[in-house]
C-alpha cells in the first residue's frame, strides 16, 4: 500500500512537470498496483468460504 502512495506522489510531480509520458507510465502501474490488490482481498476472502 505504501508503495501505491509513493507511485501517487511520483504520479503528481510528474503530471506538474508536464511530464506526461512518465505520468501515463505512473499512472498504469498505479491502475494495475490497485487491481492486483483488489484481486488478492477478493480471492482471499473467497477461500475463507
Amino acid at each position: 500500500e505504501q508503495q501505491i502512495i509513493d507511485l501517487t506522489t511520483q504520479y503528481h510531480h510528474a503530471a506538474d512537470n508536464n511530464e506526461t509520458d512518465a505520468a501515463n507510465d505512473l499512472r498504469n502501474e498505479i491502475q494495475s498496483r490497485i487491481e492486483n490488490c483488489m484481486y488478492v482481498s477478493q480471492k482471499s476472502e473467497s477461500a475463507t468460504d
